[in-house]
C-alpha cells in the first residue's frame, strides 16, 4: 500500500499540512496534531479520487530548531527511568516475598518500607511468575551477602519482647529498640538510607 508523507508546519493557531503525491501537492490545515492524519487522508482522497483506505498517511511535524532533539532526549530519559523503575519494582517484590516467607506480616512490611498495608498487598498480589520471583529473591540475597543491602535475619523474637522502630528526622537514622520483661531497652542504629 502506498504511503504519503504529511508534513505539518505550525502557522499561527493552525497546522499547515502538505502532502506530496505522484501528481501534485495537496494542501490542507488542522487545528491540532491529533487531527492531521485524518484531515490529510480526506484531502488526498478527494484530490486523487481514490478511497481513503487505499493508502497510508505518515505525519511528520516540522518543529523549531532544537525542539526535535529535545523531544528525543526527553523520550530516552523517560524510557530509561521506566526501565529502572521496573527493575527496582521487581527487586522490591522479590524482597517482599522473601520477608513474607520468613513470617513478616503485611503490616510489618508496610512499616519497614514506609508503604500502606494496602499497597504491600497490591504488590504481593500482582502476577509474578515463580521463576522471576525466585530470581529476584536470589539477586536480593546475593546483594545482602556482598553488603549492598542491609538485611537482618529474623529468627523470631521472644514472646516477652516488644519492638519499636524509631526514626530520627534530623539525621535520617533508624533505631530498632527491643524492650524485654526487665524493662531495659537495647537498640541498634542504622542509617535509613543504607543499602
Amino acid at each position: 500500500m502506498k504511503t504519503y508523507i504529511a508534513t505539518a508546519t505550525r502557522e499561527g493557531k493552525w497546522w499547515a499540512i502538505c502532502v506530496t503525491t505522484e501528481s501534485r501537492e495537496v494542501w490542507t490545515q488542522s487545528k491540532g496534531l491529533d487531527r492531521v492524519e485524518d484531515v490529510a487522508r480526506e484531502a488526498v482522497s478527494m484530490a486523487l479520487g481514490v478511497g481513503e483506505d487505499s493508502f497510508d498517511i505518515e505525519v511528520r511535524p516540522e518543529l523549531p530548531e532544537g525542539f526535535q532533539t529535545s523531544i528525543v532526549t526527553a523520550q530516552a530519559k523517560i524510557m530509561s527511568a521506566e526501565e529502572a523503575l521496573a527493575s527496582a519494582r521487581q527487586e522490591l517484590r522479590g524482597l517482599l516475598f522473601a520477608m513474607k516467607d520468613r513470617g513478616l506480616s503485611v503490616r510489618d512490611l508496610g512499616v519497614l518500607f514506609a508503604l500502606s498495608p494496602q499497597r504491600i498487598s497490591q504488590l504481593l498480589a500482582e502476577p509474578y511468575p515463580a521463576s522471576e520471583q525466585e530470581a529476584a529473591v536470589q539477586r536480593t540475597a546475593s546483594k545482602a551477602r556482598k553488603g549492598n543491602v542491609s538485611v537482618t535475619a529474623i529468627a523470631g523474637p521472644p514472646k516477652s519482647a516488644s519492638y519499636k522502630v524509631l526514626r530520627n528526622p534530623t539525621s535520617g537514622t533508624m533505631k530498632t529498640a527491643t524492650s524485654g520483661r526487665s524493662g531495659r531497652t537495647a537498640g541498634s542504629t542504622k542509617s535509613a538510607g543504607s543499602r
